[in-house]
């Protein structure tokens, strides 16, 4: 039904996408070449293609760290999202420092207001993807690695006055 049809045409999308993306990152417009990568994950997700979606939304955040953070840092969070999704506790927890370090340089921006809200935003957000990181720790059976990241998590709602 219309489902194949669906399937049939994702490859050559994908192909148009990723021509497009390519013709920016020649023209050193790695954002705009990024956001056509975050384009197309968000497109492939739509599909229930989440481990490409994963793929395609980190490859859209290492070309948009650097003009649009808090673009990068909304890419990474969706790969780690579909990443645990699909399984890969691995991949996803490759994901969650650079998030974090994206976090801690930019106010977060919540997706439905123009402006950057307060840093409580960012907090919170650096304190779920800490949550995170120690839970993907203890999946991938890394019980050290979880204590040190529930450890984090614990001194940094010290540090902002969360008990």
């Amino acid at each position: 039904g219309d489902w194949d049809a669906v399937e049939d045409l994702v490859p050559e999308a994908t192909a148009c996408y990723l021509a497009a993306s390519d013709a920016y990152t020649r023209m050193g417009k790695y954002a705009l070449a990024g956001t056509i990568y975050a384009e197309l994950a968000g497109h492939l997700a739509a599909v229930h293609r989440r481990e490409d979606a994963a793929v395609y939304y980190q490859r859209a955040a290492e070309l948009t760290e650097t003009e649009s953070p808090q673009v990068a840092g909304a890419c990474l969070r969706h790969a780690i999202d579909h990443r645990v999704a699909c399984g890969d506790y691995a991949g996803a927890l490759e994901c969650v420092e650079p998030a974090i370090c994206v976090l801690e340089r930019e106010p977060c921006v919540a997706p439905w207001r123009a402006v950057p809200a307060t840093s409580a935003c960012a907090r919170s957000e650096v304190a779920r993807l800490t949550l995170t990181q120690a839970l993907l720790h203890a999946l991938l059976s890394d019980f050290p690695a979880s204590r040190r990241s529930l450890e984090a998590l614990s001194a940094h709602a010290s540090a902002h006055g969360t008990p």
